[in-house]
């Protein structure tokens, strides 16, 4: 088991040091030496999507965390998902007005048995990937909503990106 985290911990520290090291590497060849805005334009690209990738490394590592202290099994209560989808698409509207986008966010009342900060992660992603790839101009819906059976709740995030390509869907 040591021996097993030490690993896990090892290959956690190799995958966080890689993406540092490609902004810090991409950081240097855009400030050593004067460039066009076009290049400046790719360079920061470039950093935002390792930013990104960054990002993503660090919720899986505190993800499995949580669930390696079985805390994420003791935490699961009644949640109101409206309030916490209603919160998430609060805490990004500047960001949808600072891009010009057309942000809005439409909810029933939902009660559900969960985490309610795995249910908030969940929104957030959902949320900042629908604005992140959604260019400026564009409309990002948010709908929670409760069918007549009432035994389902939908959560719809739709936008005006790009979207998935049929190769990555699967």
């Amino acid at each position: 088991f040591v021996t097993q985290r030490r690993d896990m911990l090892a290959n956690a520290a190799h995958e966080l040091r890689t993406p540092l090291a490609a902004i810090r590497s991409t950081a240097e060849v855009a400030l050593g030496q004067r460039r066009s805005p076009d290049e400046y334009e790719e360079r920061l690209a470039s950093i935002i999507d390792q930013g990104s990738s960054l990002e993503q490394l660090i919720n899986q590592l505190l993800f499995l965390a949580e669930a390696e202290g079985e805390r994420a099994l003791h935490q699961v209560e009644e949640v109101d998902l409206n309030q916490v989808i209603g919160r998430s698409t609060q805490m990004f509207q500047a960001i949808a007005e600072s891009k010009g986008i057309d942000f809005t966010y439409e909810g029933t009342p939902a009660v559900v048995s969960g985490n309610r900060r795995h249910l908030s992660m969940m929104a957030k992603n959902l949320i900042d990937n629908a604005l992140k790839f959604t260019p400026e101009g564009g409309k990002v819906e948010v709908r929670l909503t409760s069918p007549p059976d009432e035994t389902t709740i939908l959560l719809t995030v739709k936008d005006t990106g790009m979207g998935i390509s049929a190769d990555d869907l699967p």
